[in-house]
């Protein structure tokens, strides 16, 4: 009896077997592929104000053969100009952007993908105008990436894509991706992928910042000798010669969709340390001993920002602390600040360098273009327990009003490899 049910189980649990294996191999199919021969890559997107129409669009699109470089070995290289070209630029003028992708295909023999796009990149004539509905719509088509850049250029953004090419870099797609993420071992560029632009637009509690990029030599240099901080230049008029045509330095803030500051190299790295992106600095300070030498600090995060918001008479007062720590690495003049009595001169140096410019970035954010680059708001929301609540409160209103202090705690960790100051002989 027993043997007759198990036999007739059996057909029962194979036939389920084969079935649940059919729904697994099922998915697996790419029902929505297209061959890499069909596609053309869009690496880098700019946006200008149209000439003929609401908008000219400019698309960067690679080369696969100049990457890969000629057969037999040997690099791409060459840029847009090089004899293996590893990018070309076209321009169209379009009402949007999505329909300037598909005026691609009327010149283009393969079709325009946004899959791995890496920056778009705005002309700052449009950004004042604003960009919001111009850039609503890209988180909807599923080609987008949200880890996609955003930049502000200083002139037209088709200039700017067609005159900056690599130079360590066949991949366009990798240079871009290195350049951008540069936020990690710098102060002067700011995180803004455009997940976290968008998300900052949608936002009551701080305002987005894009990237502030330039073609170089744009500006003409700052005159004199006289010391003059590194980051305090905006991209276009970093003082340099030689290198790559395209440089980054600054942020563009936004509000309400458009563009209404500029923030320098220094003034990006304040607002990096109070929004949580930044991560380490060289910081270079007058010798107090010695006018013209400096003292050189490797300056890093050491723990998040503390950030305490409370309403006293109907004014917001916010107080901030920055922990930052850090590593000498140079003492021009010789002096022993490696002997445990000097090293609070050093972290009162840097403490002082910073505060500064905090201090001048808050007046310029209240004053001039009453938007939170900090993100202040984030911590004013535990004012409100409720939605409604938080929208009553309106936070951009109330932050040109705000009582805001900010302090900083910057500790010496290491004093470098030199045990003990020696003069040299002069």
């Amino acid at each position: 009896m027993a043997e007759g049910l198990a036999r007739r189980r059996l057909p029962g649990r194979l036939l389920s077997a084969l079935l649940c294996l059919c729904f697994c191999l099922s998915p697996a199919g790419c029902w929505g592929y297209r061959e890499i021969d069909e596609t053309a890559h869009v690496v880098a997107l700019g946006v200008d104000r149209g000439e003929h129409n609401v908008l000219t669009v400019t698309a960067q699109l690679v080369i696969p053969k100049g990457i890969a470089g000629p057969p037999g070995g040997g690099g791409g290289g060459g840029g847009n100009g090089g004899p293996n070209k590893t990018f070309f630029v076209v321009s169209v003028d379009a009402p949007t952007v999505f329909g300037a992708l598909e005026l691609l295909n009327a010149f283009v023999d393969r079709r325009a993908k946004l899959d791995h796009t890496k920056v778009i990149v705005f002309s700052r004539e449009l950004a004042r105008e604003g960009i919001r509905h111009h850039l609503d719509p890209l988180a909807r088509y599923r080609e987008f990436r949200r880890s996609t850049f955003v930049m502000v250029a200083e002139g037209k953004a088709r200039d700017l894509l067609e005159k900056s090419a690599p130079i360590l870099e066949d991949n366009p797609a990798k240079y871009y991706e290195s350049l951008f993420l540069g936020y990690k071992y710098t102060e002067f560029i700011p995180l803004a992928q455009y997940h976290y632009f968008y998300n900052a637009e949608k936002s009551l509690a701080q305002v987005p910042v894009a990237i502030l990029g330039s073609l170089g030599g744009s500006r003409p240099f700052p005159e004199g000798r006289t010391p003059k901080s590194k980051g305090s230049s905006l991209a276009g008029g970093v003082p340099r010669r030689g290198g790559p045509r395209l440089e980054i330095m600054g942020g563009a803030v936004f509000r309400g969709g458009r563009l209404v500051g500029e923030m320098n190299g220094d003034e990006t790295g304040i607002a990096n340390m109070l929004r949580g992106t930044f991560r380490r600095t060289i910081v270079s300070i007058e010798d107090p001993h010695t006018g013209g030498r400096f003292v050189v600090v490797d300056v890093r995060l050491r723990r998040r920002p503390r950030v305490e918001v409370a309403i006293a008479g109907g004014v917001p007062v916010v107080r901030a602390q920055v922990f930052l720590e850090g590593d000498l690495m140079s003492v021009q003049t010789g002096y022993p600040y490696e002997r445990p009595q000097n090293i609070p001169v050093i972290e009162h140096l840097v403490t002082r360098h910073f505060e500064r410019q905090a201090h001048s970035l808050v007046a310029k954010s209240q004053n001039e273009w009453q938007a939170d680059v900090f993100g202040f708001g984030n911590a004013a929301r535990r004012l409100a327990a409720t939605w409604p609540a938080w929208q009553r409160l309106n936070w951009p209103a109330l932050y040109p009003e705000a009582d805001v202090r900010i302090t900083f705690d910057f500790r010496v960790r290491r004093t470098g490899l030199a045990h003990e100051t020696a003069r040299l002989r002069e």
